[in-house]
């Protein structure tokens, strides 16, 4: 879409259907990674006691791997704002919950949320974080155990609100919109080869198109191009074979889960957050 609206000729191709793969499993979220900020603060997360919390706390200077992580939310986070300001009519702004349960995880996560917010600065685009009480937690979520594991009861919970949209609507929208912009767009087209000139291996060496398949008809077509690019996910090393059959796969695949609950486990506009003992995250979405 952006290189048709800037008069370029292009050509995209999809195998199966558009958002047919993992761009309609995601969580449906548009957020910066709150876990980001965490990550550049602390190594352990979630911490267990106060003590953690001192003793892990590292300050993410430029040059340190915690400074990494606060340019990839930075950078998360102009894309949400984009996301939030360009497509408003199917993103809109989601409040998400994490309950506290020990005394001083409430300064702790209210604290994280308000550095979440000043990050984003002027790019937020959704409401500022806020801590809700032990009340209002139990209207919004009434199966919530009122003591965690520990004997602990509830104090409340920090909200703080990301971004939720339609993934497959979006991504047919590009889509169609690159088509209206002059981009020759077709689904259900698979790319059987890429197009090469020089001898593989050499400086001269280049991919200058590929050869697809309609795959209802069978018929194939050669498509003949400056530059081709490869948005093919998890499919990625497949088609780098294709340039070089003797490369090496270089894709990692990350495990991930989604399960659909009863629509009563959820408001209709709150989401849930909370960590399990190993760090990870878990994510309740209406």
């Amino acid at each position: 879409m952006d290189g048709a609206s800037r008069g370029l000729n292009v050509a995209l191709v999809e195998r199966d259907d558009f958002a047919s793969g993992t761009s309609s499993r995601s969580t449906k979220l548009i957020h910066g990674g709150i876990r980001y900020l965490a990550q550049a603060f602390q190594t352990k997360l979630p911490p267990n006691t106060l003590l953690d919390i001192i003793w892990n706390l590292r300050i993410p200077f430029p040059g340190t791997e915690g400074y990494e992580y606060l340019k990839i939310l930075n950078a998360d986070l102009y894309e949400r704002k984009y996301m939030i300001d360009s497509a408003g009519f199917m993103t809109t702004p989601l409040p998400i919950m994490v309950p506290m349960y020990r005394w001083w995880e409430v300064p702790f996560l209210f604290i994280a949320g308000k550095m979440y917010d000043f990050v984003a600065g002027r790019r937020r685009s959704v409401p500022p974080s806020h801590y809700i009480s032990a009340a209002e937690v139990f209207y919004q979520f009434p199966e919530i155990k009122e003591q965690n594991h520990e004997g602990c009861k509830l104090k409340g919970a920090l909200v703080f609100n990301e971004g939720q949209q339609n993934d497959t609507r979006m991504n047919v929208h590009i889509a169609l919109t690159a088509a209206q912009e002059g981009a020759t767009v077709a689904n259900h087209t698979e790319v059987l080869d890429l197009l090469s000139t020089g001898t593989r291996g050499q400086s001269d060496y280049k991919i200058v198109g590929a050869k697809v398949r309609d795959v209802f008809t069978g018929e194939t077509y050669e498509i003949k191009a400056k530059q081709v690019i490869s948005a093919c996910g998890v499919f990625s090393d497949a088609v780098r074979r294709m340039a070089d059959p003797e490369a090496t796969d270089i894709m990692v695949a990350g495990p991930g889960s989604h399960l659909v609950m009863p629509d009563y486990t959820s408001p209709d506009k709150m989401g849930f957050l909370w960590f399990t003992e190993d760090g990870r995250v878990l994510y309740l979405l209406p």
